[in-house]
């Protein structure tokens, strides 16, 4: 059955959640006209990311971001742990890999699982990481701002980090993470001390990169995926600190928890994954007819992703 927003539903923001039932991402597609690529969309997001299906593309460059600091604010939205980047701070901006565009960096989503064995939006050969940190950058070269490119063609582009577990922390996320004690509950909100978002990233500058969705409702296919090959490390404890915010108000009688908030891996619908990681290809006999493509196939890639596996 279609629900169209009207009286009572012109505030999706209050109810649809990650939760399996009526309110869950198999429900999105199904409540609203504006959501209907939830359920019918062919490039949606997340994905299971097979290194064997990778292709290297030798167009491919580094990805460049800036390195200067900027203030942030840390919010618990209900849905999950949003760093906010006000417009008034200098421009971080996101450009070069495969991005043909200049983008913005606007805010910075934490996904996290109530397990260790789950809580990334993407996955590695069916392996899900506890957390996901996703950098959220809007296409400054063709809108305005985020509000005009959240629903445009080729509005936005994703920098995503597959977090890990270690007992000492290997990332500049702990200043974020810690601060999360300070917005357990939802609407309540932090400011941070300035911080670079380039450091949050791996020592790495291999990605797997492909084109699909926003992954909550409408999941509207306008962004380019870039995923680092490296995961970055929090501790245990850390991870606990996130594990505490809950989805509800202070003052709510119930209250439920903010962890497992992402949306289940969608079917890949032959989309090429690509990768700048590069591996000499083996020879085959069984055909002479050589042929000039700018990306390829490469079953050896799986080794390469040994560190995030």
């Amino acid at each position: 059955m279609v629900m169209v927003m009207g009286q009572g539903m012109d505030r999706w923001d209050l109810w649809w959640s990650y939760n399996a039932g009526v309110s869950g991402p198999e429900a999105w597609g199904g409540f609203n006209l504006q959501w209907k690529l939830c359920g019918i969309g062919k490039r949606q997001s997340p994905i299971d990311i097979i290194p064997e299906d990778l292709l290297y593309d030798s167009n491919l460059k580094r990805i460049s971001l800036d390195k200067h600091k900027v203030q942030g604010v840390l919010k618990n939205t209900g849905h999950d742990l949003t760093v906010e980047i006000p417009s008034s701070t200098h421009d971080v901006t996101l450009s070069d890999g495969p991005l043909g565009y200049s983008y913005t960096v606007y805010k910075i989503v934490i996904h996290f699982g109530s397990k260790d064995t789950q809580g990334s939006e993407h996955r590695i050969e069916g392996k899900a990481f506890p957390a996901e940190v996703q950098i959220v950058a809007y296409n400054n070269d063709l809108y305005p701002n985020s509000t005009s490119a959240a629903d445009a063609h080729a509005g936005l582009a994703i920098l995503s980090l597959m977090i890990g577990l270690n007992e000492s922390s290997m990332t500049n996320l702990g200043d974020i993470i810690e601060s999360a004690s300070s917005v357990q509950y939802k609407g309540e909100s932090k400011s941070l001390v300035k911080f670079s978002v380039h450091d949050l990233l791996p020592d790495t500058h291999n990605y797997m990169t492909y084109e699909g969705s926003v992954t909550r409702p409408g999941c509207l296919e306008i962004v380019t995926w870039i995923i680092m090959n490296k995961p970055v490390y929090i501790t245990p404890e850390q991870l606990g600190l996130l594990r505490q915010t809950v989805n509800t108000e202070k003052d709510s009688s119930v209250k439920s928890p903010l962890y497992d908030n992402y949306r289940p891996v969608q079917s890949v619908n032959r989309r090429a994954v690509r990768t700048n990681i590069n591996f000499p290809q083996q020879k085959s006999t069984a055909c002479d007819f050589k042929m000039e493509k700018s990306y390829t196939g490469n079953p050896q890639i799986l080794e390469a992703l040994n560190p995030i596996l």
